[in-house]
This record gives C-alpha cells, structure tokens and sequence, in this order.
C-alpha cells in the first residue's frame, strides 16, 4: 500500500496546506495533535513496521498512534509528498540529569523558505508543537525552545525552558542515516529492555484542551494526575485520545501495567 497523502491529510485533519513554513507547521501541529504517540506494541513484544504500508495501516487508517520511527517515518512521507526536501536525523535523548540515552531517536531536518527547520511528531515528552529554526529562542503553543551546540559531545540539543531554567531534551549529531540504521534502532526500542518501551506503557496526546500523558498508570492531564484503577479505566483514555485498541490488547497492556512502577 503506498502513501495516500489524501488518506493522510483526511486523518490529521487538514483540508488545505499553505505554502512554505506555514505549511510545515500546520502539518506538524495537524498530525501531532492527530495522533497520539503511544509505544504499545513494543510492551506486548511487537515490533512495529516502519515501511509505507504499514504505518498507513496503522496510523492512518487503523486509530492507532505509534512513537518516533513511525510518527517521524509517516510525517517526512506526507512532508515529501508535498514538495518540502526532508533530511533523516537520528539523535539520543537526554534523561533529566542531562545524561544521553542510546543513539535511538529519530527527527527531521526539513528546508522551507531558504531554512532549515528541525520537525519532530514523535517525541513523546515534551517536544514542541511547531517546527524550529535551528537558531534563536522560540515560543510555540506548548512552550520555549531553543538548539544549542554542546561540546561536551559535539551534538546540537534541542532544549526546553522551564522552572528550572534550561533542559536538553534530545542531541543530534547530524551523521548521515541510512534505512538501516532506522530498522536497527526500531528493533533495538522495541526488544532492548535498556529502553522504556519494553517495560512500560508510554502515551501523550495534545488534546485540543490539554496536553494527555499517560506513564503506566500514572495519568496526566491539564496539571492533575491521577492513578488510572482498571482496565475500564484504561479503555476510557484510549478512547479519549482517539485509539482503537483490541479488547485482547486491552487485557494484555492491563496485565503488564497494573502493578508497573508509576514514576519513572
């Protein structure tokens, strides 16, 4: 099944695309508000598909979200089929305490009126909304960000402002990135338990009035949290942040998370 950029624009929303940046941010916003990135076939022992075909099946046509390589995968398709020139990139994400992760996070470098914009539909924390300029402080709907050199590691972060002032959330490295090394980093993700994805069910979702997260049971939403209590419970945010999931699959994620570790 090839990409349908008709199929696609139906499923995020969008009627009509502008030209140019405008239309690299409606995009992105479009489809991570669409969307949701949710890591659930990783935790029951899936490895999720990375080809056209697949993510149509899934993340188009099937009510289900997916997390970086295939958000990412799907999101330089329909930016390509557009006319916008996409380059891969591959990345580590950085833990709170500034430590980098294994190189598994995939982005996108995307070039629209004579600059280069970093664009990221799948990073499940707190990513932002809008493609970035890949210099200057900048204010998008969910927050400020900015890239910056590190030479500690020779990686370009992309960082967050907060209470605490500024945090690295990923770095790239810009090496060039083969098919192969997209398939090698999806298998490492989806089987490694040195990842969170093996162990954890991991969900966020832009809602049009608050951001939804969902860690095991913990549950986020507009600033409350709460303890999600059965798998009814469970069934209603799926629901919620638009998934169709499998009465089967429901049970399964049930039995892995009910008594999982709810902070991380």
């Amino acid at each position: 099944m090839p990409f349908d950029l008709t199929r696609y624009l139906t499923r995020v929303g969008l009627t009509d695309v502008p030209q140019g940046a405008a239309g690299l941010a409606a995009v992105q916003e479009a489809q991570m508000r669409a969307i949701p990135f949710e890591a659930i076939d990783p935790l029951l022992g899936r490895l999720p598909g990375l080809g056209a075909d697949a993510l149509m099946a899934k993340l188009v046509d099937g009510r289900r979200g997916g997390y970086c390589f295939e958000q990412n995968a799907l999101l330089a398709l329909a930016l390509e089929a557009l006319g916008y020139p996409v380059e891969i990139l591959v990345g580590r994400v950085r833990s709170p305490a500034g430590i980098p992760g294994a190189r598994a996070h995939q982005a996108l470098r995307v070039h629209a009126e004579g600059q280069d914009w970093l664009c990221d539909a799948g990073f499940g924390g707190p990513g932002p909304l809008r493609p970035l300029l890949f210099t200057g402080e900048q204010v998008v709907p969910n927050g400020t960000y900015r890239l910056r050199d590190d030479p500690e590691t020779g990686e370009t972060t992309l960082q967050r402002l907060g209470d605490e002032g500024w945090r690295a959330i990923y770095g790239l490295d810009f090496a060039p990135v083969q098919q192969v090394d997209l398939e090698a980093a999806n298998f490492l993700c989806a089987h490694w338990d040195g990842t969170p994805f093996t162990r954890n069910l991991m969900l966020a979702f832009h809602a049009p009035h608050a951001r939804i997260g969902l860690f095991n049971r913990a549950l986020t939403e507009d600033g409350a949290a709460r303890l999600i209590e059965s798998a009814q419970d469970l069934a209603q945010v799926f629901e919620t942040c638009g998934l169709a999931i499998p009465a089967q699959d429901l049970a399964a994620i049930w039995s892995r998370i009910e008594h999982a570790p709810t902070t991380r």
